[in-house]
C-alpha cells in the first residue's frame, strides 16, 4: 500500500507539468492571438527531467507591434517537433501575457495528451490495486 501511494504521488508530479501546458495550449490555440514566428536560437532547458532537451528561442511580433522573443510553454515532447531555424511556425500567444506563448504543434500536444492518459490510467490502477491489497489484508 505504501508503495502505492509513492507511485501516485510520482505519477502526480510527473503529470502535473503536461497537464498545465496542454491546459495553456488548448486555451490559447482556441482563443489566443495568432502569428508568424521564427527561430532565433537554441537554448538547453532549466528543468532537471528535460534537461537535455534543445528549446528554440522564438522571435515574433505582436499586434501591437511588440518584438517578443523567447521561448515557448513546452513539453516533454518538443524535441520531436524538429524546429529548423529561420523556418515560420505559428505561434499562439496570450494578449495580456506576450510572453506566454505556444507553438502550434499537433504532434507535440497529442503525445502530451497519451502521456496524461496513461499517467491517469496508471494512477487508476495503483488505486484499484491498493484498494485490493487493502481488502485482501482485512479480510
Amino acid at each position: 500500500m505504501f508503495l502505492s501511494i509513492l507511485l501516485i504521488l510520482f505519477l502526480l508530479y510527473c503529470s502535473f507539468r503536461p497537464v498545465k501546458y496542454l491546459l495553456l495550449y488548448f486555451r490559447l490555440t482556441s482563443s489566443g492571438q495568432k502569428c508568424t514566428g521564427k527561430i532565433v536560437n537554441f537554448e538547453y532547458s532549466d528543468y532537471l527531467i528535460s534537461r537535455n532537451i534543445n528549446i528554440p528561442n522564438f522571435s515574433f511580433q505582436t499586434e501591437e507591434g511588440k518584438i517578443i522573443i523567447g521561448r515557448p510553454v513546452y513539453s516533454l515532447f518538443m524535441e520531436l517537433n524538429q524546429y529548423e531555424y529561420h523556418k515560420a511556425y505559428i505561434v499562439c500567444y496570450d494578449a495580456d501575457n506576450p510572453k506566454s506563448f505556444v507553438v502550434r504543434s499537433n504532434m507535440e500536444m497529442v503525445l502530451t495528451f497519451s502521456f496524461v492518459i496513461v499517467m491517469l490510467l496508471a494512477m487508476i490502477w495503483l488505486i484499484v490495486y491498493g484498494m485490493q491489497e487493502i481488502t485482501f489484508h482485512l479480510n
